[in-house]
């Protein structure tokens, strides 16, 4: 509307507009949602990671007009940031490669890069097909925005704000811990395959809110008429980027293929487990060799790296992984480090 204000006959100055944009988007990224990234077991054939939307508006989000979505972008790379798992990634117009043709079902878990979790609501005609016409809606097929703090399926007036398709499967979805409703809340998880990798990875997600989706636009420019055509010419020439609501990352997470609890290679011996001086010892086969040892703390930090039988472990007390590389096999080792 800025950039158009005179085709549009509006009296507004732009620094109207600027400190509209301005107060949009200070609600959208500073009001709207916290996002909280949870790491769980990177060892073993599958890493494990949780993404807490909270809603902080008093009202569904994305909410407004039915176009208005918002979706999570998971990417997962190596130490030198090749992507290893990517889910949600938008494509040149915004458009998600990921999505389904129709539409994309609520997730609960996600374990596939071509899975990508979508909160939005999809509108459809009384034949069952999508549609970017208000008057022609009949139901919603899915709606799985995020409910507001204190939202309640017992509500008299729930029938006025449903939640529509696998979100009702969805345990966590606006449930708390403890199983009570109301949260506001829903949690994703991503449980991805490790193609054998050992090292470090990043981890980085974003929640990204879009206004008007490729997929609601492309049906109106099927027609055409003098006021279709004047609002395309407007609209591919504004900027169409969704607006980035919030970003989490973890860095030089440690992870392995070899299970901590279910060692490789039965040769490999690291002992003691329990040390109060924080010296260990590596013991391979006779005919083994150590190649390199790590060790890692529990917030997945690299804190020492060597290639000999002696380890010493930090200072500080708690609890540490032991990577050891041999000729033969590999193996990581949970270790804890006391303070007596």
């Amino acid at each position: 509307m800025k950039e158009n204000k005179e085709a549009l006959e509006i009296d507004a100055e732009a620094e109207h507009f600027d400190s509209t944009i301005a107060a949009t988007l200070r609600m959208l990224q500073k009001h709207s949602l916290d996002v909280e990234l949870e790491v769980g077991n990177l060892t073993g054939d599958t890493l494990h990671f949780s993404l807490l939307l909270q809603n902080k508006a008093g009202h569904k989000f994305p909410s407004g007009y039915p176009a208005r979505r918002a979706w999570i972008e998971f990417e997962l790379t190596d130490a030198n940031g090749n992507s290893l798992f990517h889910s949600g990634a938008p494509a040149s117009d915004y458009s998600l490669p990921d999505e389904d043709a129709n539409f994309e079902p609520h997730h609960q878990v996600i374990r596939d890069p071509g899975q990508v979790q979508i909160y939005e609501i999809v509108p459809v005609d009384v034949n069952g097909d999508f549609t970017n016409v208000l008057e022609r809606c009949d139901v919603a097929i899915k709606d799985n925005r995020l409910t507001p703090q204190g939202f309640l399926q017992s509500d008299p007036v729930y029938d006025t704000t449903l939640l529509v398709g696998q979100v009702l499967q969805d345990p966590d979805f606006n449930h708390s811990l403890d199983g009570t409703e109301g949260s506001g809340s829903d949690r994703v998880f991503f449980h991805i395959a490790n193609p054998g990798y050992e090292g470090a990875v990043n981890v980085r997600a974003r929640v990204w809110y879009q206004s008007l989706p490729p997929k609601w636009m492309a049906p109106l420019f099927e027609y055409s008429s003098p006021e279709i055509d004047s609002f395309k010419v407007m609209f591919d020439a504004a900027d169409k980027s969704p607006v980035l609501i919030a970003e989490v990352t973890a860095e030089d997470l440690f992870t392995s293929p070899v299970s901590a609890s279910n060692p490789s290679a039965a040769n490999i011996r690291v002992l003691p487990t329990l040390t109060n001086d924080g010296r260990v010892r590596i013991q391979v086969g006779s005919s083994d060799a150590v190649k390199k040892v790590q060790v890692w703390s529990v917030q997945g930090q690299l804190v020492w790296e060597g290639t000999g039988t002696e380890v010493q472990l930090p200072s500080s007390p708690g609890v540490y992984f032991v990577s050891v590389k041999t000729r033969r096999g590999s193996l990581v080792q949970r270790v804890a480090r006391t303070n007596h």
